[in-house]
């Protein structure tokens, strides 16, 4: 690397995340990784919500069980907790999720049969 702060490194190549620079005091060449931002990808650090309501009719308990088994992969959500909601309101509300989280678990639950809402937090 250079000694001087007054000579800064040429940067010679720029090419697939990978820069190459010459020291201007010893003429020797160096490559450092750079990570750059995924084309066509965009930040978003809002959260969703998503709503599975309980099915009037069906088996209140089956409707629990599965829905049960389809979110512990991603989130732990007690027994007691996910019946009191489900009796009080008809449904259960999973709140602060990632928006890629809620959109699997979304796609999970709509393949299962259940009516699923998801909103988006800003």
């Amino acid at each position: 690397m250079c000694q001087s702060n007054d000579n800064k490194p040429i940067l010679i190549r720029d090419e697939g995340g990978i820069r190459t620079f010459r020291d201007p005091d010893s003429g020797a060449e160096y490559s450092v990784s750079v990570s750059k931002p995924i084309v066509g990808m965009k930040e978003d650090d809002r959260s969703a919500t998503l709503k599975c309501m309980i099915v009037p009719g069906a088996d209140f308990t089956k409707q629990l069980i599965e829905l049960r088994s389809v979110l512990s992969p991603d989130i732990s959500v007690g027994s007691p907790q996910l019946l009191a909601q489900a009796r009080a309101h008809g449904l259960v509300t999973l709140a602060g999720l990632t928006i890629w989280k809620a959109e699997q678990i979304l796609k999970r639950l709509t393949a299962r049969g259940f009516i699923v809402q998801i909103s988006f937090e800003a």
